[in-house]
């Protein structure tokens, strides 16, 4: 007898940004109260308290604090000799669009399935050597997890309350989780590295929105916690010193690091990759549809390094059941579970020679101003990594 089915189609293009322009333009010129502050060696907690600011929160991964300050004081600080930056805690959300097409998925859930994108990129050549991720810790820098019968989480951490509380509220770090990491248990779907240990590391609200320093202190936990690949789903347009100074030290401590190269679109000659992605320290990815060809959203630019699939792509919602998906939110854990193969393949591999690995087994797409060096291969990653 034929299973019944029911189709659920939901295309969304999806990742964390800025709220608009005019609220960045507006956190920029010094409208909010929060602001990093970052000195040249070591801490001055004096020179914020002198001025009637109140510290909030001091980092560990460069000298740098987070504190409220009035507005008068900005100035003043900021011109102080041992003092580097003052930059606003900008606020970020997930944004883009929503066309949901209700449509199926199948209601017998002991039939596998496994997404064209795992299949796309060659997964079943790792799968045949026995190789499924086991052992390495990558962690999901987004909204959350939502527990899910094809999902095993093995830990982490809500960095807004710094609770244990990491459940995801609003959906997006779920999709990303079945990606990187859906269990091979005959139910459901497949992810790239079934057996990796995912850990949670929650940073948006359950609106969607966040702020700057806890995708910070996130990384932090990264580093503390000793996860070998970080996945940002995420974008920004505003490139931030604490940022970028949170990057390089993940980068110090062998953490590779994946990113989405945004949904902004483009051109073949225009720039609009977001960061993180747009660091040299992390994998830019940008989205590609069953043809191989460009999503049409997928950032453009120079600061691409590879391509993954990005549309249509089938993975684990927050209500326990499965859809479909686009964007290059969808495309960066394409890359990190790819990662988490080549690093269980040989777990002697530093950060730079799996990047290197990654962009050397891409199979060429075309202009690499859309596709960057191509499609992620598992087979020649696995190959290379011998």
């Amino acid at each position: 007898m034929m299973n019944k089915r029911i189709i659920i189609s939901v295309f969304l293009s999806i990742l964390f940004l800025v709220v608009n322009f005019q609220e960045v333009d507006a956190a920029v010129d010094g409208e909010g109260d929060q602001y990093f502050v970052t000195f040249k060696t070591e801490v001055n907690e004096g020179i914020i308290t002198d001025h009637n600011g109140e510290i909030i929160k001091e980092y560990t991964i460069s000298p740098s604090l987070l504190v409220e300050l009035p507005k008068g004081s900005v100035e003043v600080i900021e011109e102080a000799d041992e003092v580097v930056s003052v930059e606003p805690n900008v606020e970020v959300e997930i944004s883009g669009y929503e066309d949901i097409d209700w449509g199926s998925i199948d209601i017998d859930p002991q039939e596998q399935t496994v997404p064209w994108g795992i299949d796309y990129i060659g997964k079943a050549a790792a799968h045949q050597l026995g190789i499924f991720g086991k052992g390495i810790r990558v962690g999901i820098i987004d909204s959350g997890i939502k527990p899910h019968k094809d999902l095993k989480v093995s830990g982490g951490i809500n960095i807004l309350d710094n609770s244990e509380n990491y459940f995801d509220g609003y959906g997006h770090g779920t999709w990303v989780a079945g990606i990187i990491g859906a269990l091979d248990n005959s139910y459901g779907l497949l992810g790239v590295a079934s057996d990796a240990d995912l850990y949670s590391i929650k940073v948006l609200k359950n609106d969607g929105k966040g702020l700057i320093s806890d995708v910070v202190t996130g990384i932090e936990w990264a580093i503390e916690n000793k996860m070998n690949i970080v996945n940002f789903s995420l974008q920004t347009n505003v490139e931030t010193d604490i940022l970028r100074k949170a990057i390089k030290k993940a980068n110090e401590n062998d953490i590779l690091l994946v990113a989405s190269s945004g949904n902004m679109g483009g051109t073949k000659k225009d720039d609009t990759v977001t960061y993180p992605a747009a660091y040299d320290e992390v994998i830019s990815v940008a989205a590609i549809n069953k043809n191989g060809e460009r999503y049409v959203h997928s950032s453009t630019g120079k600061r691409i390094d590879i391509s993954a699939p990005g549309e249509l792509v089938y993975t684990t919602v927050q209500s326990g059941l499965y859809f479909t998906l686009n964007g290059t939110s969808m495309s960066a854990p394409h890359v990190s579970g790819v990662a988490a193969l080549v690093l269980q393949n040989n777990p002697k591999l530093n950060i730079e020679e799996i990047r290197k690995i990654l962009v050397k087994s891409t199979k060429p797409l075309g202009n690499p101003h859309l596709y960057g060096k191509g499609l992620i291969d598992v087979q020649k990653a696995i190959k290379f990594s011998n």
